[in-house]
C-alpha cells in the first residue's frame, strides 16, 4: 500500500513520518511524501525496530518535534539522555522523573494517597506479603533443629 493510500483510508490527520523510497516521478519533482497516522493512533503502542545506523534515533526526533510544535506532551524514556538536552524545558514545566537526576522533583509513594485508608493497599503493593517464602536467617534456623528433633 503507498504512503498516499494510507493517509487517505485512514483519515490520517496526526504525525506523519518522511519516506525516503520514493518514485520516478516523486524524485523528478521533489515530491517528499509522508506516511502519517491517525491522530487517534497515536497513543497506541509505536514499536520502532532497526539495526544499528538504521534511523531509529531520527525517527524518534521526528516524532518529538511534531508533538512539540502542536503544544502537546510526550513522556519519553531516555536512559541514555539522548533526547534530553534537545528537548527537555523547564520553563515549559517539563518534569524529568529519573531519582538520580538532581532535577527530579522531591516525590514520595504516600503523595499517592488521596484518603487514609487507602494507606494498607498502597503499603501491600509496594511490601507484598509472601506466605510461601521462608526468610533464609530462618531456613538456617530450621535446618539446625530439624536433626534434634529426630
Amino acid at each position: 500500500m503507498t504512503a498516499r493510500k494510507f493517509n487517505r483510508r485512514n483519515r490520517s490527520d496526526g504525525i506523519g513520518f518522511e519516506l525516503t523510497e520514493r518514485t520516478l516521478i516523486q524524485k523528478a519533482f521533489g515530491k517528499v511524501h509522508r506516511l502519517v497516522l491517525p491522530r487517534a493512533a497515536e497513543s497506541s503502542h509505536i514499536l520502532i525496530m532497526g539495526d544499528t545506523g538504521m534511523g531509529k534515533s531520527t525517527l524518534i526526533r521526528q516524532i518529538l518535534l511534531q508533538v512539540e510544535a502542536r503544544g502537546d506532551t510526550a513522556i519519553v524514556y531516555d536512559p541514555a539522555l539522548e533526547y534530553t538536552s534537545k528537548f527537555y524545558k523547564p520553563e515549559r514545566s517539563d518534569i524529568i522523573l529519573n531519582p538520580i537526576d538532581q532535577r527530579m522533583p522531591y516525590w514520595s509513594p504516600s503523595d499517592e494517597l488521596t484518603h487514609v485508608t487507602e494507606s494498607s493497599t498502597l503499603a501491600a503493593s509496594l511490601f507484598p506479603h509472601r506466605p510461601t517464602r521462608m526468610p533464609s536467617s530462618l531456613k538456617a534456623e530450621e535446618n539446625l533443629r530439624a536433626p534434634a528433633d529426630i
